[in-house]
C-alpha cells in the first residue's frame, strides 16, 4: 500500500485589524462617500420638481414697434468704406487684398500669350499623333 503524502502544518492566522498605513483606504472611502453624495443629489433633483426647475415668471406685455422713418428725396443708400480717420478700414483692405490675390493669376494668364501658345501646341500635338 501506498503511503499518503504528508501535509504541511497549518500556518498561524493573524487576526485582521485596521490596516497600517491606510492612506489608500482613506482615499477609497472618500471616493465612495463622494459618489454616494452625488447620487443622492441627483436623485433629489430628479424626484423633486421644486429643486430641478426654476420658479415661474409672469409674462410681460409686448412693446409696440417703433415707426420706420421714411427717407426723403435728398437721402439715399450710401456705403462708406472709410474708417474713423478717413482711410479704408482694416477689414476692407483685407478683403481687397484677398480678392486681388485670388484674381491676379487668372488675369495674368488671360493677358499673356501663354494661353495662346498652350492651345496651339495642344492642337499641333493632336494633329501630329
Amino acid at each position: 500500500m501506498r503511503e499518503r503524502p504528508r501535509l504541511a502544518p497549518p500556518r498561524a492566522v493573524r487576526a485582521r485589524g485596521p490596516r497600517e498605513g491606510g492612506a489608500q483606504d482613506v482615499a477609497t472611502r472618500a471616493a465612495v462617500v463622494l459618489a454616494l453624495a452625488a447620487l443622492v443629489g441627483v436623485t433629489l433633483m430628479l424626484l423633486s420638481p421644486a429643486l430641478a426647475h426654476a420658479a415661474p415668471v409672469p409674462p410681460t406685455d409686448p412693446v409696440a414697434p417703433t415707426p420706420v422713418p421714411t427717407p426723403t428725396q435728398s437721402e439715399g443708400v450710401t456705403v462708406e468704406i472709410n474708417g474713423v480717420n478717413g482711410s479704408p478700414s482694416a477689414s476692407v483692405l483685407t478683403l481687397l487684398g484677398i480678392t486681388l490675390l485670388s484674381v491676379a493669376p487668372a488675369v495674368l494668364l488671360m493677358m499673356s500669350s501663354f494661353t495662346k501658345i498652350f492651345v496651339v501646341l495642344a492642337m499641333t500635338r493632336n494633329a501630329l499623333s
